[in-house]
C-alpha cells in the first residue's frame, strides 16, 4: 500500500489514470462476470496531504448487468461499495448490496499517520457472483518547510532569512543584491503544484511571466538574465547554483537531482538552492506540470513585449549549463526568486 516519492511525480489532466486509476480485477480460473462500467472518483482528491487531512470522498461509474439504464442516460447505484484504508489497511463497507439504490456512497478519508511518503486510497464496487472493480487514487504525505524533520531535507538553514508577506525567507546576499533561497509564494496569484496548497513552502508557487512580473514585494523585483549569469561567471558552473536537497527521505532515491555526470559535484556555493521543481504550463482551465526532478526553472526580468515572450533561466539535470529561453508570458508557469538591491553605508 505503501510508495516511495519517484522521479516524474506527475499530475497533468492527461495523466489522471496514473493519479487515480481504475480498473478491473484480472479474471481467476472461476471465470466469473465483470461488472460494467469503470470505477472512478467523482471527487477530486489532493495530489499532496499533510498529518491530519480530511475529507469525503465519492466514486461512479460501475454498475450491474442486469441493471436498466434511467431515460438520462445513468444507471442506479445498485452495488456494494468498500473502502480500504491506506494507513490500517482495513476495510470500510460504506454501501452494502442490498441496501437500497438511493444509499450514498460517502467514504469519511483522514490521513492518520504522519509518515512521509505515498499511499493508495482504494476503492472497492461489488456485486455476488461478480468481479469487483477496483479504483485507486494516490496521495503523498508531506510536511510544509525545509529540515531535517520536513519534506524538503538538506538544504542550508545557516543563512539569515527575512519576513515577506508572512513566511520567512532564507536569503544570500551578492554583489550589493540580495537573493530569495527559495521559490517565492504568493497565493495572490499562479498555482501550487498539482493544485495542493501544501506544497507552496515546499516547492513555492508557479506563476506565468504575467503573474511573476508583479508578485515580488515592495522593494523586491525579478532578478535580471545578466545577473544570473554573473553568478555563473563567479563560481565557474551551474554546481555552485545547485541545492543537492532531498524529498520526503535521506535515502539515494529521495534525491531532487539525481543525475549529474556532467556537472560534478553540488556544491551550492554560492547559496542560491536551486533544484528541480520542473514548471507548469497554463490552459484554458488548468495547469499542466512537467520536469519534476530534471529542471530547475526561473523567470527573470527580461521579456520582449512585441513577441509577448520573456527569458526563464534554467538548470537541467545533466548539463553543466544555465540555459536561456524565451517562453510565453501568459501560459508558460516557472518558479520565481526575488531580489533586491541592498545599500550598505
Amino acid at each position: 500500500m505503501k510508495m516511495r516519492f519517484v522521479r516524474f511525480l506527475l499530475c497533468a489532466a492527461a495523466i489522471v489514470a496514473a493519479l487515480a486509476s481504475c480498473e478491473k480485477e484480472e479474471e481467476t480460473p472461476k471465470d466469473l462476470p465483470h461488472l460494467l462500467g469503470q470505477l472512478y472518483f467523482t471527487t477530486e482528491v489532493p495530489r499532496f496531504v499533510g498529518y491530519g487531512y480530511e475529507q469525503d470522498v465519492k466514486v461512479s461509474g460501475a454498475y450491474h448487468p442486469d441493471v436498466v439504464m434511467r431515460p438520462d442516460g445513468t444507471y442506479p447505484d445498485s452495488l456494494g461499495y468498500y473502502f480500504t484504508d491506506p494507513f490500517t489497511a482495513e476495510n470500510d463497507t460504506v454501501k452494502r448490496f442490498e441496501d437500497p439504490v438511493d444509499t450514498k456512497v460517502v467514504y469519511h478519508f483522514k490521513v492518520t499517520q504522519d509518515t512521509l511518503a505515498t499511499f493508495g486510497l482504494n476503492a472497492f464496487a461489488f456485486a455476488p457472483g461478480h468481479y469487483s472493480s477496483s479504483c485507486t487514487a494516490y496521495i503523498t504525505v508531506v510536511r510544509p518547510g525545509y529540515g531535517d524533520d520536513k519534506s524538503i531535507r538538506g538544504f542550508d538553514t545557516s543563512t539569515e532569512s527575512v519576513p515577506l508577506h508572512g513566511r520567512q525567507y532564507y536569503v544570500v546576499e551578492h554583489n550589493g543584491v540580495q537573493w530569495t533561497r527559495q521559490n517565492y509564494s504568493d497565493e495572490k496569484s499562479g498555482t501550487s503544484y498539482c493544485g495542493s496548497e501544501i506544497m507552496n513552502e515546499i516547492f513555492g508557487r508557479y506563476y506565468t511571466w504575467e503573474q511573476a512580473s508583479k508578485i515580488c514585494p515592495s522593494g523586491w523585483r525579478l532578478p535580471s538574465s545578466a545577473e544570473f549569469d554573473a553568478l555563473v561567471e563567479e563560481y565557474g558552473g551551474v554546481a555552485a547554483l545547485m541545492s543537492d536537497v532531498y524529498f520526503n527521505g535521506s535515502k539515494p532515491k529521495d534525491k531532487m537531482w539525481r543525475y549529474w555526470p556532467e556537472v560534478g559535484s553540488i556544491t551550492d556555493e554560492s547559496k542560491l538552492s536551486l533544484f528541480p521543481t520542473g514548471y507548469a504550463v497554463k490552459t484554458d482551465t488548468d495547469y499542466q506540470f512537467y520536469d519534476l526532478q530534471v529542471k530547475s526553472v526561473v523567470w527573470t526580468s527580461d521579456s520582449d513585449d512585441d513577441t509577448g515572450k520573456a527569458i526563464a533561466r534554467y538548470i537541467q539535470e545533466d548539463s553543466n549549463i544555465l540555459y536561456s529561453g524565451w517562453y510565453d508570458q501568459h501560459t508558460f508557469a516557472a518558479s520565481v526568486r526575488c531580489v533586491r538591491d541592498v545599500l550598505h553605508p
